[in-house]
């Protein structure tokens, strides 16, 4: 898993943590544990990852998020 891409991706958005945590009903807790990642995220959560970059003008795809 490629949590700095994650993360990356999501600063690119100018988003924070938070925000992304909304948008993937995760906690603020379990969401920045992913991203650092020590948990890997589940494979729905990458499907909503890559639609919250899509809708915000970042066209990724789910070996983007997976692999480093």
């Amino acid at each position: 898993m490629s949590a700095s891409k994650i993360k990356g991706y999501r600063a690119m958005l100018g988003m924070t943590q938070e925000q992304m945590a909304k948008e993937l009903e995760l906690s603020l807790r379990s969401y920045a544990t992913k991203e650092k990642g020590q948990i890997a995220f589940k494979a729905d959560e990458l499907v909503r990852l890559k639609q919250v970059f899509k809708d915000n003008g970042l066209d990724v795809n789910i070996d983007d998020l997976i692999n480093a």
